[in-house]
């Protein structure tokens, strides 16, 4: 009678190392994907935010601005997302180099704001909330009339239709 040794062959162990290796390469790029779309989601939350901000706050109209100037402006520097409000007394028409700002969000770092081909720097909103060009070189030549944004990170990128 032959004793037969227990355990595992070498040629086992190596399929098994194989096969775990496999898996663990495909999570890293779903993990990958995963977290540039978290990322994106997450610049899409604080862009719509900011937006809703801005437009209330155009509504509201605290500088008194009236006709097409901007009542408020949502400035997009990097990754830095500020809201300035119009100025009264007399009515200044709001501008991203404002001393303080509303508001101010972070976006995330590898996040990249474009709208029509090119990087976003702002939205302008009249008193009516709708979009406004502002005055021209008031820092903000570079604003978007246009409400559809991409919002990328890496490889990942959605489109979004502010309203």
């Amino acid at each position: 009678m032959v004793m037969r040794g227990h355990g595992y062959s070498l040629i086992e162990l190596m399929i098994t190392l194989a096969i775990f290796g496999s898996l663990l390469v495909s999570a890293g790029n779903l993990t990958t994907n995963w977290i540039a779309s978290s990322r994106v989601q997450d610049s899409v939350g604080v862009l719509t935010q900011g937006v809703s901000r801005a437009k209330a706050m155009a509504l509201r109209n605290p500088g008194g601005v009236a006709g097409a100037s901007a009542a408020s402006i949502l400035c997009i520097d990097g990754t830095t997302v500020r809201l300035f409000a119009a100025n009264g007394s007399p009515p200044t028409a709001a501008n991203c180099q404002s001393a303080s700002a509303a508001w101010t969000a972070q976006l995330h770092a590898s996040s990249a704001v474009n709208v029509a081909g090119g990087a976003l720097s702002c939205l302008a909103f009249s008193n009516r909330g709708l979009p406004v060009n502002p005055a021209s070189g008031s820092g903000t030549d570079n604003c978007a009339l246009s409400s559809s944004i991409v919002v990328s990170s890496g490889s990942t990128s959605a489109s979004v239709v502010l309203n």
